[in-house]
């Protein structure tokens, strides 16, 4: 029987996330456990367990979470929203109308906005 302390085991993180910079629109990764949306000078972050429900419209999409809904306003939206369906949405990132315009990805994102649904009405 071995007697002391046992070893802490440190927590590995396995890469760095920095802000996105506005490359890139989207990130996926498998399974991921939500999605962060990113705006310029702050971010949130809402759970999949949260998500209600999902919906696609020409340049909007719109994600329903329990406690408030994130209207995502750009181009090429499908494939973020395919991302999400599938669990593998990790992060949005907001461009602005003039990075998203110019980028040469398949997808934009002009504006994230959060609305609470206590102030729907």
């Amino acid at each position: 029987m071995l007697r002391g302390k046992p070893a802490s085991n440190p927590v590995a993180v396995p890469e760095s996330s920095p802000w996105p910079g506005g490359e890139t629109a989207f990130g996926t990764t498998e399974r991921a456990a939500g999605i962060r949306f990113y705006r310029a000078k702050e971010s949130f972050f809402r759970p999949y367990v949260l998500l209600r429900a999902m919906a696609l419209a020409e340049g909007q999409l719109t994600f329903v979470f329990a406690d408030d809904e994130v209207v995502v306003q750009g181009r090429g939206l499908h494939v973020a929203y395919a991302a999400a369906a599938e669990g593998r949405l990790a992060w949005l990132g907001e461009q602005g109308e003039r990075f998203a315009a110019a980028g040469s990805g398949p997808v934009g994102i002009i504006r994230i906005e959060l609305v609470p649904l206590r102030d729907r009405g």
